[in-house]
């Protein structure tokens, strides 16, 4: 299950799509906007999101007529993971030495 979720994390725009998702629901139209991405990639990663990993789930809004993709609780705790994973990265390369110094220095 877990080579499922990063294999699915892993493609194009799906953790922009996350991002998008964080704090409310959106309809896909204005999902394709937010993450400026072409509308069948955002189709496919929500679809996959939704059938496969669980991440989100769709509610349908009577006003707007239209599907409202959201963050499942699941969704929202393996964004604020990735969140956490992405502040230690920065904080770790922040530590590490230029690569061009550590070539030199090694040379």
């Amino acid at each position: 299950m877990v080579e499922e979720l990063v294999k699915g994390l892993a493609k194009s725009g799906a953790i922009k799509i996350l991002r998008a998702l964080k704090d409310d629901g959106k309809r896909l139209t204005d999902l394709v906007r937010e993450v400026d991405l072409d509308k069948s990639t955002v189709w496919r990663r929500l679809e996959e999101f939704e059938k496969k990993l669980f991440l989100v789930y769709v509610e349908y809004n009577r006003e707007l007529k239209a599907p409202i993709y959201k963050l499942t609780p699941f969704g929202l705790k393996i964004l604020q993971k990735l969140e956490e994973l992405e502040q230690i990265y920065e904080e770790e390369m922040r530590k590490a030495p230029p690569r061009g110094k550590d070539f030199i220095e090694k040379g």
